[in-house]
């Protein structure tokens, strides 16, 4: 998460939907998002635990992450609508 936060940049809000969140669970407490629509990016395909917080999620076709036109990592990509904290 905080390597996307980095990339994006400061006017992005970036949230670590994961129980160890770090500083996130301090800057952007995931409870500020309550019924938002997010982006969710995973490592492989979105939890099931994770699709519980969501009252519907969109799978997305799968990215990549890319260094000087090599693909470094496939990700998982999915539109969460309601979240639930």
């Amino acid at each position: 998460a905080g390597k996307i936060a980095r990339g994006l940049g400061p006017d992005i809000t970036v949230l670590c939907l994961n129980p160890d969140a770090r500083q996130f669970g301090l800057s952007w407490p995931m409870a500020r998002s309550t019924g938002a629509t997010i982006l969710v990016v995973s490592v492989g395909p979105v939890p099931e635990p994770l699709k519980s917080r969501f009252a519907n999620v969109e799978t997305l076709p799968d990215s990549a992450v890319t260094l000087r036109g090599r693909t470094l990592k496939r990700i998982g990509v999915a539109r969460g609508v309601g979240f639930q904290p």
